[in-house]
């Protein structure tokens, strides 16, 4: 049985024939899609042609992002923060990409 952190082999056959943008005139319901603009594993154009195929597909750009690197190691006189381009792994936990999809669902799949 697969769990869900495992994929089966057979599936890395398929990964690199993978286009999103072959089906992506018929998303017929709400989509978001949260792109970086570095991202060297989705790249962010192929979002951009994503979104043109469907009107249903809204593009959230992440260009910069702002995080503490060190804080401990200056006993908190001091914040190292990195600033700088946005990649895949970085949208991750992003306070403008989770606002984005929090408003996303709150609007689209709402708790009752």
């Amino acid at each position: 049985a697969i769990t869900s952190m495992q994929v089966s082999a057979a599936s890395l056959f398929e990964l690199p024939f993978y286009n999103p943008s072959a089906s992506g005139a018929r998303i017929a319901c709400p989509t978001m899609i949260v792109a970086a603009t570095h991202d060297n594993i989705c790249p962010h154009q192929v979002a951009v042609e994503l979104q043109k195929l469907s009107s249903q597909v809204q593009l959230v750009t992440v260009a910069t992002c702002e995080f503490p690197i060190a804080t401990a190691a200056f006993h908190s006189r001091f914040l190292l923060m990195f600033r700088g381009p946005v990649a895949h792994f970085e949208l991750y936990g992003h306070k403008e990409s989770v606002d984005a999809m929090t408003s996303f669902l709150a609007k689209y799949a709402p708790l009752v």
